[in-house]
């Protein structure tokens, strides 16, 4: 480096400033605030480019944001706390000619407490809700199964029971159930308990088929668990057993790798401080593009060390110095006189502000929704590096309109 240059230091913190009375201080979203100091400009001097040269952020995102905190102001329903399983048993009788359907209490639906969950907490939080179903409705102890396997780093969904045609011996099957309908549709790119369990490439390589493809009570046509040994045929039953085409039936389903986190990453934009690019921002969000992006920032460790849970399974703060900093033009007829950060989530939303209530403090009353105040997530803070210009006249074309 040929020149000198200045730090430019700003926190989350700043957000808040003034004397508590009425009137007297400013407040701002922890994931949308914009800066000014009082008294003139925050960096002031003839200035080429800025770059971000570090970041402290305490991640404290939780893996699921529970829909249950929907009404709470400041909580943005995330909808990646439920998930949707359908438990159904098949009966022969009268020499396997017969075919008796149950529907085993209807479509269980799952809804998660918000919290942070290990891979192996997730399975048990699944596998308590289908004890409690089985167990209702005379379904033996284990039939359904849900593990976390450390080796592959994946949530294996078992059907342990064996297909047995013989009269009045019940046979069970599990559903991964998913809307086709209505307003909770799930949209790949978008928050869902089905990704956050690594079950999005299934869904999309196996969609459900409607419900007139799989004649099972509660069916959607998605994927099905199967008793071990079943035939997949018609039969002489009336009706006849269910047939599902390849890649629809399966005696055990081994999820992609579980990685705990809420998101891959945080974008972290200032449209005032990219306003003199020309060159614009892109990436392959699908939902939403930002073109004033200051940096990545990935919910990851920076050494590649064996982890047990995943990192982001639970709160951690991540510090990182950037090697390959972006550099963001500026113009020497202008000083910084603002600086505004915004937060997005890997999904193209702003990274919630509010975690929800997390039921691993015991929670007496059962306070949801506006009995319980919610905090936001602990100040970040960057440094930034600002390069002082080597030439101090400006050509007039340089001199760029500012929006900020």
């Amino acid at each position: 480096m040929n020149h000198s240059n200045a730090t430019m230091a700003s926190s989350s913190f700043d957000r808040t400033s003034g004397q508590v009375s009425v009137g007297g201080y400013t407040n701002q979203p922890y994931n949308n605030f914009r800066v000014q100091t009082q008294g003139g400009a925050i960096v002031q001097g003839q200035l080429a480019k800025i770059r971000v040269a570090e970041i402290l952020f305490p991640y404290a995102t939780p893996t699921v944001i529970s829909a249950i905190n929907a009404s709470t102001p400041g909580i943005r329903n995330a909808a990646n706390s439920t998930l949707l399983l359908s438990m159904s048993s098949v009966t022969l009788s009268v020499g396997g000619t017969v075919r008796t359907d149950s529907a085993l209490g209807g479509v269980l639906l799952i809804n998660l407490p918000t919290g942070f969950y290990t891979g192996t907490e997730m399975a048990a939080a699944i596998q308590t809700a289908l004890n409690t179903r089985m167990a209702a409705q005379g379904v033996p102890a284990g039939t359904f199964t849900v593990a976390y396997d450390a080796g592959s780093g994946s949530i294996v969904w078992q059907n342990t029971s064996a297909w047995n045609g013989a009269d009045g011996t019940a046979n069970y099957f599990l559903e991964f159930t998913v809307t086709t309908g209505g307003a909770n549709v799930p949209n790949f790119s978008q928050p869902n308990l089905l990704w956050n369990l690594g079950l999005r490439d299934m869904i999309a390589t196996y969609p459900p088929r409607g419900a007139t493809a799989n004649p099972l009570p509660n069916s959607n046509g998605g994927v099905t668990l199967v008793p071990s040994g079943y035939p997949n045929t018609a039969g002489a039953s009336v009706p006849p057993l269910p047939v599902f085409p390849a890649g629809y039936s399966y005696g055990a389903v081994n999820g992609s790798t579980y990685t705990g986190a809420y998101t891959q990453y945080i974008d972290i934009c200032s449209p005032t401080l990219c306003q003199a690019q020309n060159v614009r921002d892109g990436n392959t969000n699908q939902f939403s593009i930002h073109r004033d992006l200051i940096c990545r920032l990935y919910i990851a460790n920076e050494v590649s060390l064996f982890q047990t849970d995943p990192t982001g399974t639970r709160p951690f703060t991540i510090h990182r110095q950037f090697k390959n900093a972006k550099v963001m033009k500026w113009t020497v007829d202008r000083s910084i006189d603002a600086i505004d950060i915004q937060l997005y989530d890997q999904f193209g939303n702003p990274l919630p502000t509010l975690p929800g209530y997390i039921d691993s403090v015991t929670n007496t009353n059962g306070y949801r929704g506006d009995a319980v105040y919610q905090g936001q997530g602990a100040d970040f803070a960057l440094t930034f590096l600002v390069d002082e210009n080597t030439v101090e006249l400006v050509p007039a074309s340089e001199n760029i309109g500012y929006r900020y």
